[in-house]
């Protein structure tokens, strides 16, 4: 049936309409297909009426009725790029009406897929699309994905898409040839008899608005489930313009839409190519080749996921974690932060049919699941932050942000829609930045679904406020709710798919959210959270001018101006609270430059020591100049931070010079009292009544501010500068090391090698202190001589570095550990000597744990120096010689050189036996690192006897599969790598089982020492046959390296070649080739020796690893 061509005024009306019910029943999936531009129309496609079709359809367990859009888009020699798109908004009118009506759950098999729902209900949407008709449905997820209160429902019940041939773009090739290549699919005229003249062919090479689609496209972040399909054969192209009477001219070219073309490059999509021309692709035949049956699969998948627990031994066609690129994904989750929902599994219990050992791996997988909970909304997190009912005006500033980040509340914008709600407010400080951005959090708070305060201003910082929101909304992993890396991961996975549960249908459906990034002044800061900003609106604070492009090109920003004279008048009138005499007020505004910062705080001084306007101006006028930070845009500004100190009793100034050393978002009122007894500066109050007294003061001169709740203060940065800068240099350093001493006192204690995750709490509270203070001391004293206060400094910087090394957070606590390290060397006494070799311990720990050979053996080298230089001195042995020989024993066995490891690891055990209070616990480590040694030597006997003799000891002490401690689950995976090598294969994958429920309850999933036990469960699966549990080990050990891909490259690189083993054996050739070739370049990048991946192997793999990840 042909299509006859018209103008564009007369194109027929769009319609979506019911084809075939192919199967009823109670649970119901439309099918919805979107044809081509000049192609077969929904009508003519064979595919669903193909007897093989209906026979698997008949065998679902949900209804099926197959829906056809048709969206009138012919070929003619006005068509335009843009015209093909703007049908993305008459496509998403007609499945909003269609969603409205039904309330069904979307599976769009155009074939591309866009947001998969876990939620249970009876009915879904899938999407099948061909060629330029998956351009229109792109078109469509994009401008819904804009339109979070219109669309929300229709987004969250989308179960999946198909895309047949449908191009994306084009890497590396140039625009022109980009649209070359979108050109000849319209000379596909072999059904309809009409093609394009060349004028209109030549004018289609200008494809840019199809490039910005796919920009588009992969910014929106659609979570679904995607299946590309790639046409493997030749297409005939026809030109049926006569050249000549009765000729015709024939051109056939290579695949019209291949691999390259189709390609999307998320991890949602799945790559299929099937041995179809482009024409021939909504038949989908069975003689058309093995991938029709993969299709099928692929379907089944989506439309009733198969409960993997009755085929145990039939895993491969439900392996669905499957990156095109495994390289590409992993570096994306580097750069995202670890996705926190892990891929669902088929069922939530385990099969009483099954053997008890595939229970026990059921139940390990189960508690790698994180359950998609009820989000707590609404949600309001400002941490310190209180709503300051003095704010003045600023409502143009307010109304701005509204339109940038406030979407219609029950109309559907205009096409093309807003890409992003991202504002930006930009200046220099004390302009009141944050104070606009705190007022519009509480004013709009009812606007959202959730409102969340991030502080920006360090990356340390950054990353603890986005895990934050985890805990806030209630979606951490019960598993391990305190680990900041998963609840990271669950945060930002919930801020790229929002969703919250209608209670009263209990359906999910999408939530809207606001972020606010306070204090982004380093322009790179934010850029790992870029792609949450088509999820809900963002919010940035920040001085550098830079941040306006920084975050997205398609942000909206604002410079934020002083107040005019007008504004500043009644600012001062409404802070000093003197009615009238609005003039003299204007004055003292126009001569402080309208600057809010300084407004408020002269204004507290007029408050507090009952001036008149006029009172004020003579003194100020007699009042030296001081030079400072914070300068108008306007005029020169007197009444510098220096006036207000000097109205300040000496107890008001000291807590404030003391509070400009600690960090100022969050200071606690306990670390200003119950731990500041010891302060050694005379002015300081004493007791809580004199430092209520001295508060006072401070907030009544808007110098501080107060959140009784949480009984906590913050100081804005420019005013924490400014103090700084007035304090003399003598008296600074005074003041630095009596904040030292404070949040010394407040530290918890713990020797080194502790592991007591009861202090954590404490100790994330007390950190970005330690952080500022880092930062002054680099800042105002690093190149001075060595003063008696840097050796407390030092041991608070190891403090706090061995917490963070115990959080899993080594890699970014090297800089104050070595800085802790230069503090220390300056001294030579023994307290010295052994705090060195505390920090030194630490850094140990730290090299060793991320690869870094070199690293180890230079510091743990040190430390045994020092401990027996100790010991001799002191003529007895302590706790810390036996751990330092065992640490140096790990440097030895990193280094290739097993015997010495060995001898270092036998005195170890022994050293520990010589002292006072020995228990047989403290020998753990030497033990269970002996008994590795001895297995890499070969000695598998003397490995067995040692590392059975240390697990009896744990035992007897604390029971079997005890949760004191990780050290017993080392054991068991030690046993597990001996036994597998004596060839006790079952005995070895229950000690292996048993390591990693052991580690799951101790150091949680996201360890490293737990994603080594995923290897190997991952490599005992693959040799029962159960392929899908061993994808999702591997997925699991992946993910957790993932955090830092250079660090664990080596593992990373170890357990991407056992994936590609696992799909050989799946029968997903081409993806394992993929990372078989991975695998080989990340170990050519780290060995520098080439060898092609078929001669690789898995001990080729092992040798890059340290010993006891092996």
């Amino acid at each position: 049936m042909g299509r006859h061509r018209s103008s564009s005024s007369s194109k027929p009306t769009p319609t979506l309409r019911k084809l075939k019910v192919v199967k009823e029943g109670t649970k119901n999936i439309h099918i919805i297909l979107v044809p081509g531009v000049g192609t077969l129309a929904c009508d003519d496609w064979s595919f669903y009426r193909h007897q093989p079709w209906s026979d698997f359809f008949a065998s679902l367990d949900t209804g099926v009725a197959i829906h056809g859009y048709n969206h009138g888009v012919s070929l003619e020699d006005c068509f335009s790029w843009q015209q093909l798109l703007n049908e993305g908004e008459e496509f998403l009118e007609k499945l909003q009406t269609f969603v409205d009506k039904h309330r069904v759950i979307v599976t769009f098999l155009f074939f591309a897929l866009f947001a998969k729902n876990n939620i249970k209900e009876p009915k879904r949407l899938l999407f099948i699309c061909h060629g330029l008709g998956g351009v229109i449905a792109k078109k469509a997820l994009c401008i819904a994905g804009t339109r979070n209160a219109r669309c929300s429902h229709l987004l969250t019940t989308i179960a999946g898409i198909v895309f047949l041939g449908t191009p994306h773009r084009l890497e590396g090739a140039s625009e022109g040839d980009f649209g070359g290549r979108l050109a000849s699919i319209l000379k596909l005229g072999n059904l309809t008899r009409t093609t394009l003249n060349r004028q209109a062919l030549a004018r289609l090479r200008d494809a840019r608005v199809m490039l910005e689609l796919a920009d588009d496209f992969e910014e929106t972040n659609i979570r679904v489930e995607m299946l590309s399909i790639f046409e493997k054969e030749l297409t005939e192209i026809k030109d049926h313009r006569p050249l000549k009477p009765k000729t015709r001219k024939i051109i056939v070219r290579p695949q019209v839409v291949d691999e390259l073309l189709c390609s999307i490059g998320t991890n949602m999509e799945r790559k299929l190519g099937v041995q179809l021309d482009h024409l021939q692709l909504p038949a989908m035949r069975d003689e058309h080749g093995s991938s029709i049956s993969q299709i099928r699969l692929w379907l089944k998948s989506i439309i009733c996921p198969p409960n993997v627990q009755n085929q145990p031994n039939n895993r491969a066609h439900n392996v669905q974690i499957l990156p095109a690129d495994m390289s590409n994904s992993t570096r994306q989750a580097a750069r995202n932060g670890v996705s926190g929902w892990p891929e669902p599994r088929a069922s939530s219990h385990v099969n009483a049919d099954s053997s008890p050992e595939q229970q026990s791996i059921e139940a390990l997988l189960e508690n790698f699941s994180v359950q998609q909970l009820d989000p707590g909304i609404p949600c309001l997190m400002m941490h310190a932050y209180a709503r300051n009912k003095d704010f003045y005006g600023r409502q143009d500033v307010l109304s701005k942000i509204d339109d940038w980040l406030l979407p219609a509340n029950d109309q559907m914008p205009p096409s093309p829609p807003d890409r992003i709600h991202v504002g930006i407010l930009c200046g220099m400080h004390g302009l009141g930045k944050t104070e606009i951005a705190i007022e519009y959090a509480f004013t709009r708070e009812a606007r959202f679904d959730a409102v969340l305060w991030i502080r920006a201003d360090d990356s340390s910082k950054l990353e603890s406020d986005i895990a934050q929101i985890a805990i806030r909304l209630g979606i951490q992993d019960p598993n391990e709710p305190d680990n900041q890396v998963t609840n990271r991961g669950l945060a930002i996975e919930w801020l790229r798919n929002p969703f919250k549960i209608d209670h009263s249908t209990g359906v999910r459906v999408r939530a809207s959210w606001l972020v606010i990034f306070d204090n982004a002044d380093e322009p790179d800061i934010l850029a790992p959270y870029r792609d949450i900003a088509h999820s809900g609106a963002v919010l940035i604070t920040s001085r550098s001018p830079l941040s306006k492009t920084s975050f997205s090109h398609h942000a909206s920003s604002l410079d934020v101006q002083t107040f005019d004279v007008e504004d500043a008048g009644l600012f001062v009138q409404k802070y000093t609270e003197i009615e009238g005499h609005l003039e003299e007020a204007r004055q003292v505004g126009d001569r402080l430059g309208g600057l809010p910062l300084k407004l408020a705080q002269m204004a507290g001084i007029i408050r507090l020591r009952f001036l008149t306007y006029s009172d004020f101006m003579r003194i100020y006028d007699a009042e030296e100049i001081h030079e400072m930070e914070v300068q108008s845009p306007r005029k020169p500004a007197r009444g510098q931070i220096s006036t207000v100190l000097e109205k300040l009793s000496d107890s008001a100034r000291a807590i404030l010079e003391v509070s400009s050393f600690l960090d100022p978002d969050s200071i606690q009122e306990e670390l200003l009292t119950t731990h500041a007894t010891n302060v050694d500066i005379p002015s300081y109050p004493k007791n809580v009544g004199a430092f209520f007294m001295a508060r006072g003061q401070l907030i009544g001169s808007s110098l501080f501010r107060h959140n009784q709740e949480k009984a906590e203060y913050w100081i804005h940065r420019s005013t924490r500068d400014d103090v700084r800068a007035q304090i003399e240099p003598e008296r600074k350093r005074k003041v630095f090391s009596n904040v030292v001493t404070m949040v010394a006192a407040a530290w918890p204690v713990q020797e080194v090698e502790g592991h007591d995750v009861t202090l954590w709490d404490t100790s994330k509270a007390l950190y970005p202190h330690v952080l500022s203070l880092e930062d002054a001391y680099k800042k105002y004293f690093k190149q001075k001589e060595y003063l008696d206060g840097d050796f407390q400094f030092a041991e608070l910087l190891n403090r706090a570095g061995w917490y963070k090394h115990e959080r899993g957070e080594s890699p970014i606590i090297k800089p104050l550990l070595e800085l802790a390290l230069d503090l220390c060397n300056r001294g030579t006494s023994v307290d010295h000597q052994d705090l060195e070799s505390d920090i030194r311990y630490t850094l140990g720990a730290v090299a060793s744990g991320t690869n870094d050979a070199d690293g180890s053996m230079m510091h743990n080298k040190r430390v045994l120096e020092i401990r027996l230089a100790i010991a001799e001195g002191r003529g007895t042995v302590d706790e810390k010689l036996a751990s330092a020989y065992n640490q140096m024993g790990i440097s030895w066995v990193m280094a290739g050189d097993y015997k010495k490891g060995e001898e270092h690891f036998a005195t170890s055990a022994q050293t520990y036996e010589n002292i006072p209070d020995y228990t047989k616990d403290k020998r753990s480590l030497a033990l269970v690192n002996l008994g590795l040694t001895y297995w890499l030597q070969g000695d598998l006997k003397q490995a067995s006897d040692v590392l059975e003799t240390g697990l009896a000891d744990r035992e007897k002490i604390y029971g079997p599969m005890d949760k004191h401690c990780f050290r017993t689950g080392r054991f068991l995976q030690a046993l597990g790598n001996v036994r597998f090598s004596q060839g006790r294969l079952k005995e070895s994958e229950d000690f292996h089982r048993r390591a990693l429920k052991q580690y799951q309850s101790t150091i949680r999933n996201r360890h490293h020492r737990t994603a080594d036990v995923c290897h190997k469960m991952a490599q005992h699966c693959l040799r029962n046959g159960l392929l899908e549990d061993a994808i999702v080990f591997i997925d699991q050990a992946l993910k957790n390296w993932s955090v830092d891909p250079e660090i664990y490259a080596p593992e990373i690189a170890r357990t991407s070649f056992l994936k590609a083993k696992v799909l050989t054996e799946a029968g997903r050739e081409n993806d394992a080739a993929k990372l078989f070739q991975e695998g080989a370049s990340m170990r050519h990048k780290i060995t520098k020796v080439w060898r092609d991946s078929k001669d690789l192997r898995e001990e080729d793999f092992d040798e890059l690893v340290t010993f006891w990840s092996k």
